[in-house]
């Protein structure tokens, strides 16, 4: 897509001065100024910029890119992805290139990629590990008691759920509205404190907004009445939640968190 192109899109509103440059750059340091190249840098950029840690080609392929301006349509997948694999500032997982483009076709900038890869690698890698030092009797009698039986439900899986989040080291739990995760994870935390040592563990509640947080802490301190706990074990259970910026202590110059 050629620079004239591209600064419409600027001038729409779709781009952002720091999408054109970026893809200026691309382009010169592969000394290519095809509209493929031009077009998915300075996308990659725009879509790092509004929160998306990569650029799904699939989604913009032989689309129009902006309403007032209908000759203005992304490249077909069969020759966009072609033509950025064989650019010299395009990898494939694992290259040292400042744009990564996957076999799923996204387009990542080099550093987003690796963010993903590292966070996968570490999370997969505590998925598979067992605690150690659990007392896995305290365990099963603490699951008897906050999970007790249901007729007619089998298996239990809020009870499957809260074993697999203190057997293993990273654990989602996941399901809509009510189906019970929050108390979920009040026995959860309840399991943690019965274990030998837990009333030493350093518990965080985090969400990702300040609204969310609140929502959180609500929620928690409802779940925690509601499930009719002994009140020691109300009182050990955390409910003041924060947001994961606060949580890993974001810093305002930007220079990561603390």
């Amino acid at each position: 897509m050629s620079p004239p192109e591209l600064q419409r899109l600027r001038e729409a509103g779709l781009l952002g001065e720091l999408d054109l440059q970026f893809a200026a750059l691309m382009c010169r340091l592969a000394d290519d100024e095809s509209r493929e190249l031009a077009l998915g840098a300075a996308l990659a950029s725009n879509w790092s910029t509004g929160g998306h840690v990569c650029l799904e080609l699939e989604r913009v392929a032989g689309r129009g890119l902006a309403p007032e301006h209908p000759d203005l349509v992304a490249p077909e997948l069969a020759d966009w992805i072609p033509a950025l694999a064989e650019s010299p500032v395009v990898g494939a997982p694992g290259d040292y290139r400042p744009l990564i483009l996957d076999p799923a076709g996204r387009l990542y900038l080099h550093r987003y990629w690796r963010y993903e890869s590292e966070l996968a690698a570490n999370l997969a890698a505590r998925a598979g590990e067992s605690v150690a030092g659990l007392d896995r009797e305290r365990l099963a009698a603490g699951l008897r008691e906050l999970f007790p039986a249901q007729t007619g439900i089998r298996p239990d899986w809020q009870q499957l759920a809260a074993a697999q989040a203190l057997l293993r080291r990273f654990c989602v739990v996941s399901g809509g509205p009510g189906t019970g995760k929050t108390s979920t994870v009040v026995r959860i935390l309840a399991l943690l404190r019965q274990q030998p040592g837990g009333a030493r563990l350093k518990i965080a509640l985090a969400a990702p907004t300040g609204k969310a947080a609140a929502r959180m802490q609500e929620s928690i301190r409802a779940a925690k009445q509601r499930l009719g706990l002994a009140p020691e074990l109300i009182a050990a259970i955390p409910d003041a939640a924060q947001t994961l910026h606060r949580l890993l202590g974001w810093r305002p110059d930007g220079a990561g968190y603390r």
